[in-house]
């Protein structure tokens, strides 16, 4: 349990010892199952994979009512999982650098809060990674008048619906293929049925009421934000990025790198990050045929020196 009350949820690969640890975030209405076919690929390699359910996701639990479901809000699962669970001391952040290599993994909207974080926090993450993202949407302030105008009022119709019984499905493999067909909903994206199996499996819990499983996440993470970064903010956060920065990149995915603003975020954050294009839809890490070549070019960036710099020593309990 975090300081916060939340309780946060996760799976883990690889040797508790490992000289590497890499926290892996999900995107938006995922979960940490999204990693199961990428993360034993890395433990492989030698690291030590935790991936974490964000709140409100996968089984991880529910801020409180009149609580928020934003990107910093997620920083602050980040932050408050990485203590809780001794991935980084209170010592090491208030230090800036860790006495073991860190790596933030994420995908999509993990990926917008993993750079984020690195930007908040430059020195305790050692390499960056994300996955079909180049950190979060941003918006001009002219807009941020309406856009604040329909957050409020669907967060009514979100407040009011949170104790309403959700849509029932007969099996997981039923709510696996409605996950499948809603991924079509955004820019005609795909997920595998694999993908989404993982994901529902995972992010399902059986009703006590009825026969039939639901999905679990909390409504209000579906509830449009109140505001976004301006596109200057956004490129103040990707500036103080220090860490080696790897883009994975789907070729049929939802981010060009080469069109703005996405561009220009590469031009901010400078000779630091590299982009590896990968052949795969939006969800390439949880499709069985792209996951193999989003975990290669993983661990092809993570071999690299400049990757894994040295870090603060560890602490000795004996003086000379």
């Amino acid at each position: 349990m975090l300081s916060s009350g939340l309780t946060l949820a996760y799976r883990e690969w690889g040797a508790e010892d490992a000289s590497v640890r890499v926290l892996a975030l999900h995107g938006w209405m995922d979960n940490a199952g999204t990693w199961d076919l990428v993360a034993p690929s890395l433990a492989d390699a030698g690291h030590r994979v935790v991936a974490l359910d964000f709140s409100g996701h996968g089984r991880s639990s529910h801020r409180a009512p009149h609580a928020s479901y934003l990107a910093f809000d997620f920083c602050d699962d980040v932050l408050g999982f990485l203590l809780a669970s001794g991935l980084v001391t209170a010592e090491e952040v208030a230090e800036g650098a860790t006495s073991k290599p860190l790596v933030l993994l994420g995908h999509s909207m993990g990926g917008h809060v993993a750079s984020l974080f690195a930007g908040a926090f430059p020195g305790l993450a050692s390499s960056l990674v994300l996955v079909e993202s180049v950190s979060v949407r941003s918006e001009e302030a002219p807009a941020l008048p309406e856009r604040l105008a329909r957050s409020l009022t669907t967060g009514i119709k979100s407040r009011a619906a949170l104790d309403k019984p959700k849509r029932l499905y007969a099996d997981v493999d039923a709510a696996a293929r409605t996950r499948q067909r809603n991924a079509g909903l955004i820019a005609k994206q795909r997920i595998s049925l694999e993908g989404a199996t993982m994901l529902a499996k995972r992010g399902c819990v059986s009703s006590s009421d009825a026969d039939g499983v639901y999905f679990g996440h909390d409504r209000r993470v579906q509830a449009p934000s109140p505001i976004y970064l301006t596109e200057e903010q956004v490129l103040a956060f990707l500036r103080r990025i220090r860490a080696p920065s790897l883009l994975v990149e789907g070729i049929e995915g939802l981010f060009d790198t080469s069109k703005s603003p996405f561009k220009e975020r590469l031009a901010a954050w400078g000779s630091k990050v590299r982009v590896d294009k990968v052949p795969g839809w939006h969800h390439l890490q949880a499709d069985p045929d792209t996951a193999d070549a989003v975990a290669l070019a993983i661990n092809r960036f993570l071999s690299l020196p400049a990757c894994l710099p040295p870090h603060k020593p560890e602490l000795s309990s004996t003086s000379a």
